[in-house]
């Protein structure tokens, strides 16, 4: 790992603090079963929602949200010394597991819309534009390198 970091980069157990943009990320890669659950929360008008969902949530979108929900339960609870070897293994996986749940969103959104089942709106456009600013990001930083090599002690 480099060790060009600041120390405000290093949190209590002496290793790269997650940052919010890669937080965020990784809540955005999680999306599918999180907008599933929206109509269960009161008072919320689902309405327009419901052909929301009907439109552009598929089992297969569900699936590309698997891996970056892994990674956040590591991330929210597990990245601790006295974590377990699934903890340190999905950690050290990270990038690759994000990488994945990308591609396999950007995939399905290409197959949908080339077999009909999406039509090409402004939300899949902004979908395909995250999904190919997060890779970008993912392939690009050194940061997410050395924070995926590093786990607590």
């Amino acid at each position: 790992m480099k060790k060009n970091y600041g120390i405000d980069d290093y949190n209590d157990f002496n290793v790269l603090k997650t940052p919010w943009l890669l937080l965020l990320i990784t809540i955005y890669l999680a999306k599918y079963p999180l907008l599933l659950m929206i109509p269960y929360i009161p008072r919320v008008d689902i309405g327009h929602l419901e052909t929301f969902f009907s439109q552009n949530i598929t089992i297969y979108n569900l699936l590309s949200s698997i891996p970056a929900i892994l990674l956040l339960l590591v991330m929210a609870v597990k990245r601790k010394p006295k974590a377990g070897e699934r903890a340190r293994w999905i950690w050290q996986h990270g990038k690759i597991l994000l990488l994945v749940s990308v591609a396999i969103e950007i995939s399905t959104i290409f197959i949908s819309i080339l077999i009909g089942f999406f039509k090409l709106n402004e939300v899949v456009l902004i979908f395909i534009y995250l999904d190919f600013v997060i890779l970008f990001f993912l392939l690009k930083s050194q940061y997410i390198v050395d924070l995926f090599n590093s786990f607590p002690d």
